[in-house]
């Protein structure tokens, strides 16, 4: 989502943005939540983000600048810290920050043109274990649909059908068999309806402002780099769905998920049933367009059924029509939105992990 480059750097804001990133990572990205500390205490280690666009200045835009150099070869001592560098990866953290301080310093020139550059392409698989249930849900009250995924990056998640799905509940495993080499856990508090089969996607497309192709080295590489390199499972799965789509690459493209909005669900055919899907990628829109974006989906339902499937943060996207139970809060929510008959109709919510890897439709599990 490009914007202008015209916001000042605010070291107040960007510290409570560093020391808040590092209260969500701690469990599963302890060397970011280990140097957002760090940026939090001397916020002007974050400088060089003031290159960016100022909806993109956020922790993890100048982490995959980070991860991207290393990645590309750089052979500095912060790489060492790093699971995901070949040979690499000790466990210490006592030399972290330091490390991390001098390749600031050193490379400031090459990581302020990545992140005035690029923006975060966040396309974990892993969230089409919260996608694909109410999706499938409604193609079996509607029938075949076409899906629709607004912010696409790489289109991964467009082939959600082709994935394997593990969910862990209450009364046991649930098993959506698919492609073995990329696998999707998901562990399931409170009831929920699961498939027992891929739900019938005859149509997709993707659109983002910036997409990525998995045919494109530049890309997959900015993708890899923008995982987290403690996560070294959700790495290695993006590599291999990457692989997998090479195959067959789905179809995206670049557009605006508010100004061409009506035009891609009229691109759906009149015999399926549109489904668009979001997945952290409205909050990166003022709340004026988030609006806007409502109110195309209300203008296309007086003409078509459709649904939205929106993995989102109500904190952050106020302009969406968040029930009493959730909105505002800041927590990730898995919601879908039904327009039928020409009108709003019911939304059911539920609170996910940002990544994919719980689901709770009793929405007391928070992250």
């Amino acid at each position: 989502m490009a914007d202008h480059h015209d916001d000042a750097f605010d070291p107040a804001a960007t510290s409570a943005a560093f020391r808040g990133f590092a209260a969500t990572a701690r469990q599963t990205a302890p060397l970011y939540a280990h140097l957002s500390l760090a940026v939090a205490r001397d916020p002007k280690l974050a400088a060089l983000l003031a290159a960016a666009p100022s909806t993109q200045r956020n922790p993890v835009l100048l982490f995959a600048a980070i991860h991207a150099l290393l990645l590309r070869g750089d052979d500095h001592p912060l790489g060492r810290h790093y699971a995901t560098l070949p040979d690499r990866g000790a466990p210490g953290r006592n030399t972290a920050v330091r490390d991390f301080t001098d390749f600031l310093a050193t490379r400031r020139d090459d990581l302020a043109e990545i992140v005035a550059d690029r923006s975060m392409q966040t396309n974990e698989v892993g969230r089409s274990a919260v996608l694909l249930p109410p999706v499938a849900a409604t193609a079996e009250r509607e029938g075949p649909v076409g899906l629709l995924d607004l912010g696409t990056s790489a289109g991964l998640n467009l082939l959600m059908d082709r994935w394997s799905h593990h969910w862990s509940t209450r009364a046991g495993e649930v098993v959506l068999a698919g492609e073995p080499g990329v696998q999707v856990t998901c562990d399931v508090t409170g009831p929920a309806w699961l498939p027992a089969e891929p739900p019938p996607v005859a149509w997709r497309l993707g659109i983002d402002r910036s997409p990525a192709h998995v045919d494109d080295p530049d890309d997959v590489a900015w993708l890899l780099a923008c995982v987290w390199p403690d996560e070294l499972e959700r790495f290695e799965r993006l590599r291999a769905a990457v692989e997998v789509a090479r195959e067959d690459p789905p179809p995206v493209r670049r557009g605006d998920v508010v100004t061409d909005l009506v035009e891609v669900v009229a691109e759906v055919p009149d015999d399926l049933h549109p489904v668009a899907t979001t997945s952290w990628v409205l909050n990166y829109l003022p709340v004026a367009r988030q609006d806007t974006f409502v109110d195309l989906l209300d203008q296309v339902g007086r003409e078509r059924d459709h649904t939205l499937v929106a993995l989102e943060s109500p904190h952050r996207t106020p302009g969406l029509p968040w029930p009493p139970g959730v909105a505002g809060l800041d927590v990730t929510v898995l919601a879908t939105f039904r327009w039928r008959g020409g009108g709003r109709a019911e939304t059911t919510t539920a609170t996910a992990h940002p990544h994919g890897w719980w689901l709770d439709t009793t929405r007391q599990r928070r992250i």
